[in-house]
This record gives structure tokens, C-alpha cells and sequence, in this order.
């Protein structure tokens, strides 16, 4: 006789519904993925604070470059103030001295007819070969705009005021060009006003060159002290 096989105590349609369900498996594909955004987060937060590091060592770097070459050209325009200065003083006794030989030859020659050249005129020229060099350096490496208004101004004036003189004396290099020794009167007269009207603009500009000095000077003790290194790179030798 056969016997009716038991049922089978494990299929679904037998389990205990009161048994536990089974856990479910832990979130580690989650954390890892947080882990991985968070590494690429510093990353990404390393590379701009390496880039911005850099950008400040560079801009550190170009401040310091300028520094040093605006008190170089400061320090042209010291020496080149200082020579203008020293020129001027060693012209005025001469041009004086000449603007009166020259009148009173002048006014020999009105009285006898007789032309009289002073002999002390024939090897020196009249005026003044003032230099600017230094001063065209500061313009066109453009040093100006870094040093302190007051300064540009003085130098401005100072350098405007030779450019006049340079233009004075080419008119009267004209004028005596024009006038040969045959009008002995009108050369003579033009010769002594020359002399006197260059000492004239020399003395106006002793003002100016001492002023352009001065500020020159308390520029160069301004620009003396090094640009202290920025504090990026203080943080980043620290770590």
C-alpha cells in the first residue's frame, strides 16, 4: 500500500510567518562612493589653492622686480639731477661775465665802429647740454606711475622747464646763424642778450632742480625696504 508523501516543512507555502526576515546586506558601495566624492573634493580644493599659491608667488615676484627697477631709475635720476645742478652752477659766473663783455663790446662798436669779440667766448659754448636720459628711462619703462604723485609733478615741471631752455636756444642759434659779423651791432646785442636770458632761465631752475631732488630722494629712502614675502608662502613652508 502506498504512503502519501509528507509535506515538505520548507516550501514558502509552509514557512512560519513569524520567522525572521533576512538582514539586508550592508551600504558599503554607498560609503565608498561618499569616500571617493569626498577624496575628489580636496583634490580639486589642493589644485586651486596650488593655483592661487602660485599666482601670488608670480605677482610677489613681478612687484619685486619692479621695486628694484624703479630705484634704479631713481637712482639715475638722482645722478642726473645732481649734474644738471652742478652744470648750472659752473655756467652762471661765465654767462654773466660774457653777457657783459659782449654789451660792452656792443657799445664800442657804437661808439668807433670798431668790432671787438671776447676772447673768452670763442672755446665755450653759452648755454648748458643739460641730459635727460634718466628721465626718458623712467617714461619708457613706465616707472612713473610708481612712484608718488608730488614726485611726478617736480620732475614734470623740472624737466618741462629744460625742455623750454633746449627750444630758447635754438632760437637764438638761429638768430646768430641769420646775423653775420658785417651787422657787427644787432650780432653783438643779440650775443649778450643771449647770455644773460640763458642764466636767467638757468637760475629758475635751480628751484626746481633742488625740489626734484629732494623728492627723488625721499623716494629712493621709500623704496629702500624689501616688499615682505606674502603670507601664502609663509602657510605653505609652515606645513
Amino acid at each position: 500500500m502506498s504512503e502519501t508523501p509528507a509535506a515538505d516543512s520548507a516550501t514558502p507555502e509552509t514557512r512560519d510567518p513569524a520567522a525572521p526576515a533576512a538582514a539586508a546586506p550592508p551600504a558599503k558601495p554607498r560609503r565608498r562612493h561618499r569616500r571617493a566624492l569626498g577624496r575628489s573634493l580636496f583634490e580639486m580644493l589642493l589644485v586651486v589653492i596650488s593655483v592661487l599659491l602660485a599666482l601670488t608667488l608670480d605677482n610677489w615676484r613681478e612687484d619685486r622686480e619692479k621695486a628694484a627697477l624703479t630705484q634704479s631709475v631713481l637712482a639715475a635720476l638722482a645722478q642726473e639731477i645732481d649734474a644738471n645742478r652742478g652744470a648750472i652752477n659752473a655756467a652762471l659766473d661765465y654767462q654773466d661775465r660774457m653777457a657783459i663783455a659782449f654789451r660792452e663790446a656792443y657799445e664800442v662798436f657804437e661808439k668807433s665802429g670798431e668790432f671787438r669779440f671776447p676772447d673768452d667766448a670763442r672755446n665755450r659754448s653759452a648755454a648748458v647740454r643739460f641730459s635727460r636720459a634718466a628721465y626718458d628711462s623712467a617714461v619708457i619703462a613706465q616707472v612713473l606711475p610708481r612712484i608718488g604723485i608730488d614726485t611726478v609733478l617736480k620732475l614734470s615741471a623740472l624737466y618741462a622747464e629744460q625742455s623750454a631752455y633746449d627750444d630758447l636756444l635754438r632760437t637764438y642759434a638761429s638768430a646768430t646763424i641769420q646775423t653775420d659779423f658785417a651787422n657787427g651791432s644787432r650780432y653783438l646785442r643779440l650775443r649778450s642778450n643771449q647770455y644773460a636770458e640763458l642764466a636767467d632761465v638757468e637760475r629758475r631752475m635751480l628751484p626746481l632742480l633742488e625740489a626734484a631732488q629732494v623728492a627723488v630722494a625721499r623716494e629712493r629712502t621709500a623704496g629702500a625696504a624689501p616688499a615682505p614675502a606674502p603670507a601664502a608662502t609663509g602657510s605653505a613652508s609652515g606645513r
